[in-house]
């Protein structure tokens, strides 16, 4: 992999307009909501099935319908073998047999879970330092040889985790947290591997790491508000990017949360997530016009903030529960859960926001 010289700072239109066109006015009554709500139900979401340990559990990415999958070591405490294990990265497949056995990436450690995204043929995987956890590495996954390209060290750095990544308008993108200010940034790669300087996103600041996704033409991401426990939601069309939103919970109130999954999927774009206080991990789902009521998936829980990916007919999470000794937390027993949208004779359309049919 090649790194060129950072380029000069790309100049954005920064807007602090609602997001673009329908990001909504956000009424679980809206009747759109409410005809989305009433297709889509928890019971489409499948039981948690146990695929592994591992200590900072796993991030996902589907690549031409190949579910790819970045662990860390199992280990992550003296009492189990050594805390160090736990920087180690590993990768697997997911097959329609289960998931393939996980291979050693050599030479490449993290201190956080890894972000993922399919982009220009591969699967790029952007990661922190092991110790310093706020620099920024990259590497790319070709899954026509199965092996991984040396890691490069980006003149980015990021808080909480490595910043998110997506695919979106011929790039891959950047957004991440300045360590000290938790003020947030965007950044791009091209194709040909040529990197942006960070740009400012004016508004958005986060204590904890973000999640991005394309949906409807638009790049969205969602993050923890500053240093509160609520979640907001901006967006790029490609030339502006909106200030944060308040994703609505019932009553009017923010929902609240710390890191975040979020995939589209068949005309929704989905969110999922722990809140503040409580493991339960809660669903919510944005139409193009309205967020649906915010519901529990059962009695599903994680340790460890979710990963969310589009893959197969719906969406593929993973989810964790401690492995303690002694009251030391050793490991985490990571689980997939596996959502299957409702079928339809027709491609998902575009929603007409304020129109009421009769």
């Amino acid at each position: 992999m090649k790194l060129n010289s950072v380029l000069q700072s790309i100049t954005f239109g920064l807007a602090a307009a609602a997001i673009a066109a329908c990001l909504p006015a956000a009424d679980p009554a809206d009747d759109d909501t409410a005809e989305a709500t009433s297709e889509l139900s928890v019971s489409s979401w499948s039981a948690p099935a146990y695929t592994m340990d591992a200590y900072r559990t796993a991030q996902l990415a589907t690549l031409n319908g190949t579910t790819y999958m970045v662990s860390s070591g199992r280990c992550g405490a003296w009492s189990c073998g050594g805390a160090g294990e736990a920087s180690l990265l590993y990768w697997s497949k997911l097959t329609a047999t289960g998931r393939t056995s996980g291979v050693l990436i050599p030479n490449q450690h993290s201190a956080d879970k890894v972000s993922l995204a399919a982009f220009n043929g591969f699967v790029y995987m952007v990661h922190s330092g092991d110790s310093d956890p706020s620099q920024v590495w990259i590497s790319r996954f070709d899954p026509a040889s199965e092996t991984w390209s040396t890691n490069v060290l980006l003149p980015y750095t990021s808080v909480a985790g490595p910043p998110a990544i997506a695919a979106f308008n011929g790039v891959l993108r950047f957004i991440g947290t300045t360590p000290g200010t938790f003020h947030m940034w965007t950044a791009t790669m091209t194709a040909s591997e040529s990197f942006s300087a960070m740009t400012s996103l004016p508004g958005h600041d986060s204590a904890s790491r973000p999640s991005a996704a394309v949906f409807l033409g638009q790049l969205y991401f969602v993050h923890r508000h500053g240093q509160t426990g609520n979640l907001v939601v901006g967006s790029f069309t490609g030339s502006s990017w909106t200030a944060p939103q308040f994703i609505p919970a019932a009553g009017g109130a923010a929902i609240s949360g710390l890191e975040v999954g979020l995939a589209a999927d068949a005309g929704f774009l989905h969110l999922v997530h722990r809140r503040t206080t409580t493991n339960n991990v809660w669903w919510t789902y944005f139409d193009g016009c309205g967020w649906s009521t915010e519901l529990t998936i059962g009695t599903l829980a994680s340790s460890y903030g979710p990963s969310l990916t589009q893959g197969g007919p719906g969406l593929v999470m993973t989810v964790a529960s401690d492995v303690t000794w002694n009251g030391i937390i050793e490991s985490r027993a990571v689980n997939l859960v596996k959502y299957t949208h409702p079928w339809s004779p027709f491609p998902p359309q575009p929603p007409i926001c304020g129109v009421i049919l009769q």
